[in-house]
């Protein structure tokens, strides 16, 4: 599988998109790669941390960063989807293997 990431430089700041659970992987010349999350205060950005919020990273300790994508959205692309295109995904699956449409399911109760 290949993830294409978006790099900005550090003087770039991300975009609050309302995606409170976004991870960013933040790039160090010394260390490699760091995952971090970013922070907002009323729509601006506050800086990176890490899961716990306990470890801030300053705007000098990265070089670079990405925002990486969901990963139900990159492993399991029937969950970002509608009703009727997960349908339409359980029909050609139904088809290819020969399994019922209705045993398909994606997750409980879809």
């Amino acid at each position: 599988m290949n993830v294409n990431l978006n790099f900005k430089a550090a003087s770039v700041d991300p975009i609050d998109d309302g995606d409170v659970f976004g991870e960013y992987l933040l790039y160090n010349q010394c260390d490699g790669y760091h995952i971090a999350y970013a922070h907002f205060a009323e729509g601006v950005f506050d800086g990176f941390r890490n899961f716990l919020g306990t470890c801030s990273y300053e705007r000098d300790f990265y070089a670079a960063w990405a925002k990486l994508p969901d990963c139900n959205d990159v492993l399991y692309p029937a969950f970002g989807r509608t009703r009727e295109e997960r349908d339409a995904i359980r029909a050609l699956a139904a088809a290819s293997t020969g399994v019922s449409k209705e045993q398909i399911s994606y997750r409980r109760g879809s």
